[in-house]
């Protein structure tokens, strides 16, 4: 499958990868001015894969340790639906690769409260679970570091044709570094990813990320895009929100909503958004929301 290139003027890594993520995809259309400033390049995705559970397991509050037909053992979040030996996982695999050139932020003291509900603001690079997009969280007790989730996660399929809403959510702070420019663009908050599960094990997920952000300090006028490819057969739209604190304490947002194309998202610059007026503060951005959950199968 061939992805869009577009245009996305800043990252994937607030209102969304977790949440999503990661999120973003082509059209090309940026400004032209200001096109040599800082930017950062990185891939990624969420890709998944099907499978059955060996045994049965109810809804839980807290995250459960289930082993699949695969023969892997995966974390099914708390909160999701009861689950048989006929339901279907669909499971982002541990060992996958985020977003490259990642690195965490200092940890802050807390200590984890595995599959609690409680406000974002853990330790960096833990993993939450959420059913809308302002939760409540529940810790999922699953990490990312160096951009690699440390621990498979699976999400249950429905049994009806209705989709299974969820949202993932990455504690920030974190850092993306370009492997050739050196150049970085840190995410303080969190990066949140909805995304719909379908009764064949479908998700809404971004397959393939492939990124150029704006680095920190830089203006968003430096031809960014953010290529993201999903599953071809998804129809609908998705959303893709970037935030950061201006210096006189407002709000700076980007964001648009796309439909897919031939499985891809092409977020592009429109109404004078990510240009040159649009600069990423020295310290990075807050937060980034990437949305699929409009799309139907």
């Amino acid at each position: 499958m061939v992805s869009k290139r577009l245009s996305i003027f800043g990252f994937i890594s607030a209102a969304a990868l977790v949440s999503g993520v990661l999120i973003g995809c082509g059209g090309s259309g940026g400004s032209t001015a200001n096109v040599n400033q800082p930017s950062v390049k990185a891939n990624g995705g969420m890709a998944t894969v099907d499978s059955s559970p060996i045994s049965s397991f109810p809804t839980s509050n807290k995250p459960q340790q289930v082993q699949v037909a695969s023969g892997a053992t995966v974390v099914v979040p708390p909160g999701q639906p009861a689950i048989t030996p006929a339901s279907t996982l669909a499971i982002i695999p541990a060992g996958t690769q985020i977003v490259s050139g990642f690195s965490l932020g200092v940890a802050s003291g807390k200590a984890n409260s595995t599959g609690k509900v409680k406000s974002m603001g853990g330790n960096p690079g833990e993993v939450y679970v959420g059913y809308t997009s302002d939760g409540p969280w529940l810790d999922t007790g699953v990490n990312v570091s160096s951009g690699i989730l440390q621990t498979g996660l699976g999400f249950a399929a429905p049994t009806t044709s209705n989709p299974n809403p969820n949202w993932l959510a990455i504690q920030g702070p974190f850092t993306i570094t370009d492997s050739n420019s050196g150049n970085q663009i840190t995410l303080l908050g969190s990066l949140k990813c909805g995304f719909n599960v379908f009764n064949n094990g479908a998700t809404g997920l971004p397959v393939t990320i492939n990124l150029k952000l704006p680095a920190n300090g830089a203006t968003a006028a430096g031809g960014n895009y953010a290529n993201v490819v999903v599953t071809s057969a998804l129809l609908g739209s998705g959303t893709l929100n970037i935030v950061w604190t201006n210096p006189d304490g407002t709000t700076g947002l980007l964001g648009q909503s796309r439909a897919v194309n031939n499985g891809t998202l092409s977020f592009s610059v429109t109404n004078g958004k990510g240009g040159p007026n649009d600069v990423i503060p020295a310290a990075g951005v807050t937060g980034v929301v990437f949305n699929m959950l409009g799309v139907v199968f």
